[in-house]
């Protein structure tokens, strides 16, 4: 489309959610949640979930992520910047809007002893909690593919 130069030029004053409007695209709350449906979840995390369940675990959150504050308006789904992109939130590791540096290396430095970290093979935030497992303080397992990550986590509601 041509737009690669303007992003560029723009990404550094802009937030990320500003510059992906999709309602600008003619994309609504409805096509996005449409499409949120057809992602694909690997059978082996749904029998580890059937198993949490049948053990009692009490299941409601899988991620409790910290994103950014959005609402519906006339169908279009506006996104807000978490900060304010003119001023920084105060970490190095991230960029102004919210606090995700490298795949969540950041909040991964929050984490306690009793807590665990589960980065995927392959991705930025294993490397960077690999290199740096002095600083990390929560248990960290690493994982491949959907097999792998039903595995780790059937063994810890196990225990």
């Amino acid at each position: 489309m041509g737009l690669t130069h303007l992003f560029n030029l723009l990404r550094p004053t802009l937030p990320w959610n500003s510059l992906m409007e999709l309602h600008i695209q003619g994309r609504s709350v409805d096509d996005i949640a449409e499409c949120l449906k057809r992602v694909p979840l690997h059978p082996h995390v749904i029998a580890v979930i059937k198993s949490a369940y049948a053990l009692g675990c009490d299941l409601k959150v899988v991620s409790d992520i910290i994103t950014n504050p959005a609402v519906v308006d006339s169908g279009r789904l506006r996104i807000f910047p978490y900060h304010d992109a003119a001023s920084s939130h105060g970490c190095d590791l991230c960029p102004p809007n919210l606090c995700k540096g490298m795949n969540d290396f950041c909040p991964t430095l929050k984490l306690d002893p009793g807590d665990c970290v589960m980065p995927r093979k392959n991705f930025p935030l294993c490397g960077r909690v690999m290199e740096n497992s002095e600083l990390v303080k929560a248990k960290v397992y690493d994982w491949d593919d959907g097999e792998d990550l039903a595995e780790i986590l059937l063994k810890l509601i196990s225990n």
